[in-house]
């Protein structure tokens, strides 16, 4: 059955709720983020004067924690964790400023704080209003077709006639409709958390080369004395005469 058949959208319908509240959230992170990056950019430009210089490590570390929540959150709703990798601050103000500056991490952090704090809020509003919008549009014109008055009010909308209840029945059809987008929504959400603050491929080489020597030589290399321990004993072994 297409996926927008009838068990397409049951399957929507039960998916939803989970999707809803991953967007709500999303709208208080997104919150977080715009006062976030209005922190960062009060400290950048205080840092044009040197006041703000020794304030920017430590407040990149006070930023971290609301990525590591969007990190669980993102992780958890598509099913792989995403660890961060930070270059570590470390030493004098001048070793961590370089630090800084030289982590590819802090600028995809940056990247995805704008971004959040312009789409996260938004995103929150339409994920609660689309379902409730539905639901209002297309009761009134049932309340009103089993009311004795007239005219119903709720919310703006006004039914009067039979024209004007089918026209408010299409429109919380369309949605309802929309609404049910929600899990790609909240998917697509996951997806650029994911994108951003996942470690990029070179981060992730780094920290391979980083585990080899905690796992010791490869497998293969610790049989090669057993070998050639072997061909020795092999060598040193008198041989047979052969038969003339």
């Amino acid at each position: 059955m297409s996926r927008f058949g009838s068990g397409g959208v049951r399957r929507r319908v039960r998916r939803l709720p989970a999707a809803v509240g991953y967007l709500v959230v999303g709208g208080l992170t997104g919150v977080a983020s715009l006062f976030a990056v209005v922190a960062l950019a009060i400290v950048a430009a205080a840092s044009l004067i040197g006041i703000g210089i020794p304030a920017l490590p430590e407040a990149v570390k006070l930023i971290r924690p609301l990525l590591a929540v969007e990190r669980r959150r993102a992780g958890k709703r598509l099913g792989t964790a995403i660890v961060p990798a930070y270059q570590p601050l470390t030493g004098d103000l001048r070793r961590q400023l370089a630090t800084l500056a030289a982590d590819p991490a802090n600028r995809r952090d940056l990247a995805w704080l704008v971004l959040h704090a312009i789409i996260g809020l938004p995103l929150a509003a339409l994920a609660v209003a689309l379902p409730l919008s539905a639901v209002q549009h297309l009761g009134l014109p049932i309340y009103w077709s089993l009311s004795a008055e007239d005219t119903v009010t709720s919310g703006g909308i006004v039914i009067g006639s039979p024209t004007a209840a089918v026209v408010c029945a299409v429109v919380g059809i369309v949605y309802g409709a929309v609404a049910l987008r929600s899990p790609e929504a909240a998917n697509a959400q996951a997806r650029l958390a994911r994108a951003l603050l996942a470690p990029d491929e070179n981060a992730r080489l780094a920290d391979r080369v980083v585990e080899l020597p905690r796992q010791g030589p490869p497998r293969w290399t610790r049989t090669v004395p057993n070998y050639a321990a072997s061909n020795a004993i092999c060598t040193m072994a008198p041989r047979p005469e052969s038969r003339r």
